[in-house]
């Protein structure tokens, strides 16, 4: 069983589904998949995707009864992606954001693509002030992020790191599959989610993801960051960082011998 804490399945909010079939068609793959809860995370970026948790809640509720009317056997929970810029402060003074967890306040924040804003450490020192767990999605897509030693400090202070499957895989590129390796190899990862948009492509399916895991690390381990952290995330519990064996010895050549990579 997996339990995906970050995917865009709620039809016309963002760039994920454009229609409640699509989004009904994305549940079947992630059910079939062995996915029985997945938290709806669209975009919350200013000027572009303005989604309200109100805008948001209603359109999962009417996802969750097609669900049921359909027999998927998917619980969608809610949540959003939040683009990390200075107004996401103003947003959780005013009660306006949508956390994983209420009570524990993890809160997922995407970095801009390709750097590290002049305001980021100072701005995740003032959501730390603030109560809150930032959940820092898809690290391994960005090159800078990913080479920083910015993730150690924040991860020490508190934050979670969460890779996608996608890039475990290979599908999104060779130095974004090489990047979440070393992520892992650090021993700073903490969750694996599909940040699924569609059925094609970045699909709602861990499973390849979590076998490729579990064929270095073991099955417990592949269960911890596909079942058991996010679950414990979700419950507002501690959730602690996974390091692979063997890892720390020759980052990204263990992974690549295992799995038959050949540069």
């Amino acid at each position: 069983m997996f339990i995906d804490i970050h995917c865009h399945i709620l039809p016309g909010l963002d760039d994920g589904p454009g229609t409640m079939a699509d989004a009904v068609a994305m549940a079947a793959l992630a059910v079939a998949d062995g996915v029985v809860t997945v938290v709806a995370t669209p975009h919350v970026y200013p000027g572009l995707y303005e989604n309200t948790p109100q805008s948001i809640e209603a359109v999962r509720a009417q996802l969750q009864a097609e669900l049921q009317q359909a027999g998927l056997q998917l619980e969608v929970r809610i949540g959003a992606e939040y683009f990390l810029e200075p107004g996401i402060l103003g947003r959780l003074v005013e009660d306006d954001v949508l956390f994983l967890n209420r009570e524990s306040r993890s809160l997922l924040v995407e970095f801009p693509a390709q750097q590290v804003p002049a305001y980021a450490e100072s701005l995740f020192y003032e959501l730390f002030l603030a109560g809150c767990r930032p959940v820092i999605a898809h690290p391994e897509r960005n090159p800078e992020l990913v080479n920083a030693d910015l993730l150690e400090r924040l991860v020490h202070r508190g934050a979670l790191l969460q890779l996608t499957a996608a890039s475990l895989t290979g599908q999104m590129g060779r130095s974004v599959q090489k990047a979440a390796e070393e992520l892992l190899a650090r021993g700073i990862v903490h969750l694996v989610a599909s940040d699924a948009h569609s059925c094609r492509g970045r699909t709602p399916q861990l499973s390849a993801a979590a076998q490729k895991v579990a064929a270095i690390g073991g099955e417990s381990i592949a269960r911890r960051l596909f079942y058991e952290n996010p679950r414990r995330l979700l419950k507002g519990e501690d959730v602690a960082a996974v390091r692979l064996p063997g890892a720390g010895r020759a980052p990204g050549s263990w992974w690549r011998k295992v799995l038959g990579i050949v540069k």
